[in-house]
């Protein structure tokens, strides 16, 4: 079980993470982040709304991933 996508995202820029396990993935990430979703099946597409850098991880059961949100500059 695992998520696969980008470690590292650009904002203003829509991602596509996936969900690779048994299970339908119930995601799980901070709700107050600047972000917009989309989930569609095993695949959740974020985009960050604002223009600042920062970190945030995404979780989807056990499974967990860091991601990077780094400057448009």
């Amino acid at each position: 079980r695992f998520i696969t996508g980008p470690s590292s995202i650009k904002p203003k820029t829509t991602v596509e993470f996936t969900w690779h396990g048994k299970d339908m993935p119930n995601w799980e990430y901070d709700e107050n982040l600047p972000i917009s979703v989309k989930k569609d099946g095993r695949t959740i597409y974020i985009r960050w709304e604002k223009n600042f850098s920062s970190n945030f991880t995404l979780r989807c059961g056990e499974a967990k991933k860091e991601i990077k949100v780094t400057s448009l500059f």
